[in-house]
């Protein structure tokens, strides 16, 4: 565990916590400046930490599935092959989670064309991936928007629409 002052910027620390990483048999690393804790292991390279933490709390905003993964942490839940399967399936979550929301937010060519195959029979050219780019992001922020009210209305007791 690297444990830095409170609010200090953590990307400064990263390869401090590499080097410690790699002169130990630990497999898992933490890095925390008191209100962000990044947990590392080595899914990418054996014995090498990875770049990126497979898991990262911020304190002030933690959620109830991060509150389940960190309890693996405690001594009488530990269990190294447990949460070393978890880490992975973090990770892959987390970065799809992150490339969704960049998709929602600037549709890319392919994911445009691959919307276009469903609904478009002419050619696909640049021109008319640009013309949809714009409506494909209204109909993805449209489905969310609409998923997340019947969510809600559900939750509260009404009916779906």
């Amino acid at each position: 565990m690297n444990a830095n002052p409170y609010l200090e910027n953590l990307e400064r620390h990263d390869s401090q916590l590499f080097r410690y990483f790699g002169t130990t048999d630990a497999k898992f690393a933490i890095l925390t400046n008191g209100l962000i804790y990044r947990f590392f292991t080595d899914l990418d390279n054996p014995n090498k930490m990875d770049s990126d933490p497979f898991l990262s709390i911020n304190i002030l905003d933690i959620r109830e599935n991060q509150v389940r993964e960190l309890k693996k942490f405690c001594k009488s839940e530990f269990d190294i092959d447990s949460i070393f399967s978890t880490a992975s399936e973090l990770k892959y979550v987390h970065e799809f989670k992150n490339q969704f929301a960049e998709q929602v937010e600037n549709p890319s060519d392919e994911l445009t064309r691959l919307f276009l195959q469903g609904c478009y029979t002419g050619q696909k050219t640049q021109a008319v991936i640009e013309k949809f780019r714009p409506l494909l992001k209204k109909a993805l922020n449209d489905y969310i928007s609409e998923t997340m009210n019947d969510k809600i209305k559900n939750a509260l007791g009404g009916s779906g629409g």
